[in-house]
Formats: C-alpha cells, sequence, structure tokens
C-alpha cells in the first residue's frame, strides 16, 4: 500500500453572484486539529468558517469569502506546513487542475 501524499489543497468555488467560499483540504495530514485552524482563519480573517464532511468521508475547511490568496501566507506561517506542500485547485469536475503556489 502506497504511503498518502501530503499536500494541503485551496480551492474556492462561487456561491452567489458574487460570494465565494475557499476551501482548504489535507491539513489534517500534517497533524493540524482541522477545528483548531477553523478557529484561526475565523479570527485571521474576520468571518465565518467551517469543518464540513465532504463526499468522500473527508473532512475540509470552509472559509467564507475570497481569500485563497491570503490564506496560503497563513497556512505558512501559523501552521508551520512548507509552501512545496500547497497547491491551488482550479477547474471543476475532469478538468481539475493543481497549481503550485508561487
Amino acid at each position: 500500500k502506497k504511503s498518502e501524499v501530503k499536500e494541503v489543497l485551496v480551492s474556492s468555488k462561487q456561491r452567489q453572484k458574487n460570494k465565494f467560499v475557499c476551501m482548504v483540504r489535507g491539513l489534517e495530514k500534517f497533524g493540524v486539529k482541522l477545528p483548531d485552524a477553523c478557529k484561526l482563519f475565523k479570527k485571521k480573517f474576520s468571518c465565518g468558517a467551517s469543518v464540513v464532511e465532504t463526499a468522500d468521508n473527508k473532512e475540509e475547511i470552509e472559509i467564507q469569502g475570497n481569500v485563497k490568496d491570503d490564506v496560503v501566507p497563513l497556512i505558512i506561517k501559523e501552521l508551520g506546513i512548507e509552501k512545496s506542500s500547497i497547491f491551488f485547485v482550479e477547474g471543476t469536475g475532469a478538468k481539475l487542475t493543481k497549481v503550485p503556489v508561487e
């Protein structure tokens, strides 16, 4: 059995006309407790954030607002995860592409 690749995936999706939610998944692979990370995001971005279960029975953090670009420096600084392990996910369905963070 292969060992699971440790990476953090950050994506953004449109909820209504100009309302967005930012999804962060994969933090638990680095030993981060999701409720604690969720509380950190709530404080830093002054917005709602929650731990939600995905369709494949994994958990991810959903942050209200388009904070995709601001969340990466926070993950690196506060949670101590290297930049090389963080990817942006773009597209939907079969056209998903992982873009490394610059």
